[in-house]
């Protein structure tokens, strides 16, 4: 049966901190999602677009994803970012394109957590776990497992469309880089200038290294 599912894969960014920053959050926002544009220019990006909680990258037809994957990993300001793909929101619909990408997976246990955006979404978070859930065991057979699951089915809700994915990776975590000014460091042969100069960056500064030999 063909599934209502757009080809497109997206990477969904989420980000910590900067959602404490209240009136001065878009400021972070934006200053993130150009970082992502600068980091991803030359690769085979669509379009880098902020959504409810959260940034979306497309990925074009000829995105290199280990290379995407090293770049956003480098950056900060990020908490985690997954890649994903776009679904209708239809439960039906939704879990039958899970089912789909689950076909090359082999895993002994998985759990599905779902977040909604959109609050007036039919179903509530504990719903669609158990609707997608089940219908996962169904399929696979597989244990589910909640505390230490081989695989995370990780769902999100928002008003126009949906997305899921299957991995996660860890951020830099901190402020976007330029989001805290210019700073110089004086760059020596040891250890501690390189980590003050890290934990800057991971402020949000941008770091100019000066050495003298």
């Amino acid at each position: 049966k063909c599934l209502r599912v757009k080809t497109l894969q997206s990477v969904i960014v989420h980000y910590q901190e900067i959602a404490l920053k209240g009136r001065n959050r878009p400021w972070f926002v934006k200053r993130l999602t150009q970082n992502l544009r600068d980091a991803l220019c030359d690769l085979d990006i669509t379009k880098v677009q902020v959504l409810i909680g959260r940034i979306e990258v497309v990925l074009g037809p000829r995105a290199d994803w280990m290379e995407v994957r090293e770049r956003i990993g480098r950056l900060f300001g990020i908490a985690n970012f997954s890649r994903a793909r776009k679904s209708d929101r239809d439960i039906q619909e939704l879990t039958k394109a899970i089912l789909n990408d689950l076909l090359a997976r082999n895993v002994n246990s998985f759990r599905v957590t779902a977040r909604r955006a959109d609050k007036s979404y039919q179903m509530t978070s504990p719903d669609i776990e158990k609707h997608i859930g089940k219908s996962i065991k169904d399929s696979r057979g597989w244990k589910v497992d909640l505390t230490n699951p081989e695989l995370v089915v990780r769902i999100e809700i928002l008003p126009q469309q949906a997305f899921y994915s299957l991995d996660r990776y860890p951020g830099q975590g901190g402020l976007p880089s330029g989001s805290s000014g210019h700073v110089v460091c004086l760059l020596s042969g040891g250890i501690d200038s390189p980590v003050a100069a890290y934990r800057l960056m991971k402020r949000g500064c941008r770091v100019r290294f000066v050495h003298f030999h």
